[in-house]
């Protein structure tokens, strides 16, 4: 089983991120983030070889304006859906501490995401509430696979407000087959332009 040194927190809207290797820079989309690294999603193959564990790999995060950067190493590089996901570790002994303050600057506007919003379960329901964003996806879709994505419902009968990454989420979810049920009129009209629900799963 995979042990972390540091919590990962899944970005409400990916950030701009590069990864240089082997003399190559790589530009992607940040997924994900941690106080060792980052998660960076790129839209096709590279042509040229990734290796893990290489020696003087880089990366950077840009965020508002601003920008992470420094040496580490990719830990990791997965077969993902419309590309390759690479993980890329930070050499935390050599980090400067104006961006290991930016970066704890990312996680808390995470964090506070998360507060916003809240996951509950029943034995079918897995039950979104409050502010609904992307910084719910670990709770949401660890819960839909304890259920098993076949039985399970997604409910929004407590959701106020959602955000766009809310809404790609929700947007994953409907395409997993797993019916989006309990729409409350507050959020009724965006889910419906973006067809996550049909009329008889939502509240009249």
């Amino acid at each position: 089983m995979e042990k972390r040194r540091f919590c990962r927190y899944h970005l409400s809207t990916p950030l701009r991120g590069f990864v240089e290797h082997d003399g190559a820079r790589f530009a992607g989309n940040i997924l994900n983030i941690s106080g060792g690294g980052f998660f960076l999603h790129l839209s096709s193959t590279p042509t040229s070889s990734l290796v893990v564990y290489g020696d003087s790999d880089y990366g950077e995060i840009q965020y508002a304006g601003r920008s992470v950067h420094g040496f580490g190493q990719i830990v990791r590089i997965d077969s993902v859906a419309k590309g390759v996901g690479i993980g890329f570790s930070w050499d935390v002994e050599e980090i400067d501490k104006s961006d290991t303050l930016l970066i704890s600057e990312i996680i808390q506007e995470q964090i506070t995401l998360r507060q916003a919003g809240f996951v509950a379960t029943t034995a079918s329901d897995v039950i979104l509430g409050g502010h609904i964003s992307s910084a719910l996806a670990a709770d949401v879709f660890s819960n839909l696979k304890a259920i098993g994505a076949a039985n399970a419902r997604v409910s929004l009968r407590d959701c106020v407000s959602i955000d766009s990454s809310g809404i790609e989420m929700l947007m994953t979810i409907r395409d997993m087959a797993v019916p989006i049920v309990d729409v409350g009129e507050e959020i009724r009209a965006v889910t419906k332009r973006f067809h996550l629900f049909t009329d008889d799963a939502a509240t009249p």
